[in-house]
């Protein structure tokens, strides 16, 4: 229970969720560099997914490589939802983010077929190829 308490707070706490809101909000009237873009969106959306993740594979008695595949992949799907839902067209224009997603999403396939995980695999899918 101890390494799941650890892992949310982790995710959730100021180098987590809450840090990235806070770079976030720190961020609306100004245009940020890409690395400040990458940092607050790693740890909001990202954030939650790995922890959802992590708390799956730690909840399993999963290995530490399999662990580290969950967060290989929460972070790849986090990063294409955020690029296909915010900031990241000012930066570099539509046809450049989708080039982002398209490999953000092959890293996520990657780890889920580590993970031996087809349905993780669907969804990043899923996300990739959303409409609107």
């Amino acid at each position: 229970i101890a390494k799941a308490v650890a892992a949310l707070a982790r995710c959730a706490g100021e180098l987590g969720m809450v840090g990235g809101q806070v770079l976030d909000m720190n961020a609306e009237t100004r245009l940020c560099t890409e690395q400040e873009v990458y940092d607050i969106q790693s740890r909001k959306t990202g954030a939650l997914i790995s922890a959802a993740c992590q708390l799956g594979v730690i909840a399993a008695g999963g290995a530490q490589t399999q662990l580290l595949q969950a967060e290989r992949y929460a972070e790849a799907i986090g990063l294409a939802f955020q690029i296909e839902d915010d900031t990241f067209v000012r930066l570099y224009g539509i046809d450049r983010c989708r080039k982002l997603i398209a490999e953000q999403t092959a890293t996520a396939l990657q780890a889920a077929e580590a993970l031996n995980a087809p349905f993780l695999g669907e969804l990043a899918k899923t996300l990739q190829n959303r409409d609107y």
